[in-house]
């Protein structure tokens, strides 16, 4: 019995001594319990694991197996630094924390941006953000996790979209019917006859007629520009239009010449004139200039034409001037006008000095073989004059050239005699016939 309390009595004194031993040697370290009520001071272990060098620490007191304590844990109690210098501690296994983060998107998807020009699609370029993957840096637990309720809060993006190109739309253009020319800002029609211009632009058509063509019309309809307008159209840009022009034909240029009539004149000592109206009278078409000329004129006369060219209808006057040694006559005169060789014609009648002659027999009554003289009285005319007797008995080659003539006749009966007179510009007068009585004389003796 005494050797038994002498056990006992020893193992008391061996387990103080033990006590003081860790006391002195280690910090307080907690009993299993009150590590195992700090999560994440401890792990199992048994005794003949080393716990940071301090076997002794993983005994239950009772020779089995306990828990070390984590003393190199700043967050457990008992925690000393000086215990840590093991370079390859035990590793500390933490649990996974039961909360699934979800992983950020690697990049983010814009969508492809829609907007439709209305003449072809504006190809954007489809952003290219790559975000890069967050890299989370986790605090040593005790871990502060936010709460599932909070959201990942991505950066608003900043792509500037460029501003899309202004708005275009098409003008074409055509000829419905005649023949001419289109032109605008970029058009030439025929040729290029369509031009693309910014909306709301203002352009001017013009219509040009080809020779022989007047402008007619725009035709007015849905979708057209210049309806209602003239040859020169000013035009708004505010949709795809188009522009249709009708060119007319027109009836080609004619006209006609008239004149005024022959014209006549008589020689004086100086020069004399006299006139003719031609007139110009459109037919057909649009009016041109028309030119005269005057054919036919004798020689040393002259003419003058007055509104020369003109555009017919329109009259000009033809003034002819003739000179006191111009050939007496009746000329033709041919007026032609150009283009077109159109042509009137008339006389120009020059005269000298009015002649007149009267013819008598003297005497007007006589026998048979007696002497009768013909005279003729001539005024006017252009000296030198030329005479010539006809009549009864008288010789016709040569005919009598004198003024008076004298002559007798062997028979009786009444004699007639006429005086042609020539003047020096070739006029020529005739005197009435004259007669004479030739009587019987019954003294008259015949061999």
């Amino acid at each position: 019995m005494k050797k038994e309390k002498k056990n006992i009595f020893s193992a008391l004194i061996l387990a103080s001594a033990m006590i003081i031993a860790a006391i002195i040697v280690t910090p307080a370290i907690p009993s299993p319990d009150v590590a195992m009520a700090q999560s994440g001071c401890y792990w199992e272990c048994d005794a003949d694991l080393d716990c940071y060098g301090n076997p002794d620490q993983c005994d239950d007191g009772g020779g089995g197996d306990g828990a070390c304590y984590d003393i190199c844990n700043p967050g457990c109690e008992g925690y000393d630094p000086s215990y840590c210098s093991d370079p390859d501690p035990e590793p500390y296994d933490y649990p996974v924390p039961p909360y699934d983060y979800p992983a950020p998107p690697p990049s983010y998807e814009y969508p492809t941006p829609s907007y439709q020009s209305p003449s072809a699609l504006y190809d954007y370029p489809t952003p290219s953000y790559n975000y890069p993957t967050p890299s989370y840096i986790y605090p040593t637990p005790p871990y502060n996790y936010p709460t599932p309720e909070e959201e990942y809060d991505y950066p608003t993006p900043s792509y500037l979209y460029p501003t899309p190109p202004p708005t275009t739309y098409t003008v074409s253009v055509s000829i419905n019917s005649g023949s001419g020319t289109i032109t605008g800002p970029g058009i030439s029609c025929p040729g290029d006859c369509s031009e693309t211009y910014n909306v709301g632009t203002w352009i001017t058509l013009i219509a040009t007629p080809a020779s022989g063509y007047s402008f007619n019309n725009w035709i007015p309809s849905n979708g057209t520009i210049c309806g209602g307008q003239g040859a020169t159209c000013s035009a708004l840009v505010d949709a795809d239009k188009t522009a249709r022009v009708n060119f007319t034909p027109v009836p080609a240029f004619d006209y006609s010449l008239s004149n005024s009539g022959n014209s006549n004149v008589a020689k004086t000592n100086g020069n004399a004139f006299t006139q003719n109206i031609i007139t110009r009278t459109l037919s057909g078409g649009p009016s041109q200039s028309v030119t005269l000329a005057v054919f036919g004129t004798p020689s040393g006369v002259s003419y003058s034409v007055s509104s020369n060219p003109c555009n017919p209808t329109c009259s000009s006057t033809v003034t002819f001037t003739v000179p006191s040694s111009a050939p007496v006559g009746t000329y033709p005169i041919t007026i032609t006008g150009a283009p077109l060789g159109k042509t009137t014609n008339f006389n120009l009648v020059i005269s000298g000095n009015p002649t007149t002659a009267t013819c008598f027999a003297n005497p007007p009554t006589t026998l048979v073989g007696q002497n009768v003289t013909w005279s003729g009285s001539v005024s006017g005319g252009t000296p030198p004059l030329s005479y010539s007797w006809s009549g009864t008995n008288i010789l016709t080659n040569p005919a009598p050239a004198t003024n008076p003539y004298s002559r007798t006749y062997s028979t009786i009966g009444q004699k007639t005699a006429t005086l042609r007179v020539t003047d020096a510009d070739g006029l020529i007068t005739t005197c009435a016939p004259a007669t004479v009585q030739i009587n019987f004389d019954p003294n008259f003796e015949e061999f």
